[in-house]
């Protein structure tokens, strides 16, 4: 099994697995679209006395997806990168 370096201040130097990036890519992933289907129940389903209170808070959780997903992406090419040149 190969590790990564991971050259940033809250690891400081140490090896991840690969395997350990992956998952949190996945899991990114999965959570980006939870974000979504979150986004459009909180926009249809609840009822707030205020109904621009909902939309907002829809708004906020469905921007979170993006997020998500260019981290999710970023992870999976981290470890894609480093792999292959460490073959």
């Amino acid at each position: 099994m190969s590790r990564l370096t991971v050259n940033d201040p809250f690891t400081r130097g140490q090896r991840t697995s690969p395997e350990i990036v992956m998952a949190l890519s996945h899991f990114c992933f999965v959570a980006a679209f939870l974000s979504v289907v979150a986004s459009l129940a909180i926009w249809g389903w609840v009822r707030i006395p205020e109904p621009g209170h909902a939309e907002r808070l829809a708004i906020f959780v469905g921007l979170w997806a993006p997020t998500l997903f260019a981290l999710s992406n970023r992870l999976e090419g981290y470890v894609l990168r480093n792999t292959s040149s460490q073959s």
